[in-house]
């Protein structure tokens, strides 16, 4: 019975070792929008992107479908969202500082009393705001290419091997 059981845990083991290259994930990401510079400073925007096996494949803002090797790409930056969130802060810290300053002034004045209820309508009021205008912000984020150079790498050297 041991034995079997030993003999069973080397064929596992044995067969872990020899599918783990098959089995290995390879570096590869899909994204939305995009804007790639590459090195010979061409701008290449467009709006499906796939990055894989040392390649950026993607269709352009045109229609165009392109495929560029990685190493001919020097910056990739790709659409992430919106700015509804930072802006509807700034709008809010806007409405609020709008809010005290109006409180401070008719304070100092002595014209009357103050409705520090109406400090909070203002602060909504100036974040609503700012998230309609970051709704048409997009935001970018700059994409590590290396990793996917280094992906490439790999898989070139792994193909030499066998």
């Amino acid at each position: 019975m041991r034995i079997q059981q030993s003999v069973a845990r080397c064929l596992v083991i044995a067969i872990i070792v020899l599918c783990e290259p098959a089995l290995a994930q390879r570096a590869s990401a899909t994204f939305g929008d995009f804007v790639a510079l590459l090195e010979n400073g061409e701008r290449v925007e467009g709006t499906s992107c796939i990055l894989k096996a040392g390649e950026l494949w993607g269709v352009t803002s045109n229609g165009v479908q392109i495929s560029e090797p990685l190493s001919s790409v020097k910056s990739l930056y790709v659409a992430t969202g919106s700015k509804t969130g930072h802006f509807a802060l700034l709008g809010g810290a806007c409405g609020l500082g709008v809010g005290l300053a109006v409180i401070l002034s008719v304070e100092s004045h002595g014209n009357g009393k103050v409705n520090y209820s109406n400090l909070g309508g203002v602060v909504v009021a100036g974040a609503v705001i700012g998230a309609v205008l970051g709704a048409g912000q997009q935001s970018w984020e700059m994409v590590d290419l290396d990793v996917y150079r280094r992906s490439s790498k790999r898989d070139s050297t792994e193909a030499r091997l066998f």
